[in-house]
């Protein structure tokens, strides 16, 4: 026997999904969206089908020429105006030891500086 409890918790989640795809059909069908394609996302993946048609409605509106922010890359805050843009140009690659501080990075030129010593004196 179907208890009126069962029928409650299994329609009212289905209809609401449904009246969902519904919806969605609609209205991506008036902004120019494949209706039926994100009818079926939205009616087949619960909850994040339609989080993920939200998030490609918002992208669908995008304009470049209406964006604040075209003209500016972006601002550095006055506290760090000193600092470099990119600090990982300013340091190559092989300045830094395996384990990646800088101290190992002094000891190299310190064997760097011998080395060339050596070489002077056998010349």
């Amino acid at each position: 026997m179907v208890t009126p409890l069962l029928v409650f918790l299994i329609a009212v989640p289905v209809g609401i999904q449904l009246l969902l795809a519904a919806f969605v059909h609609y209205d991506a069908g008036d902004i120019g969206m494949n209706a039926r394609k994100w009818a079926a996302i939205v009616g087949g993946i619960p909850i994040a089908g339609l989080a993920i048609y939200l998030l490609a409605r918002s992208e669908h509106f995008y304009d470049p020429a209406d964006d604040p922010f075209r003209e500016h890359t972006h601002e550095i805050h006055p506290s760090r105006r000193d600092e470099p843009v990119d600090p990982a140009a300013t340091q190559s690659g092989t300045d830094r030891g395996s384990d990646g501080d800088a101290t190992s990075s002094a000891a190299r030129q310190a064997d760097s500086g011998d080395a060339a010593d050596d070489h002077r004196d056998n010349s």
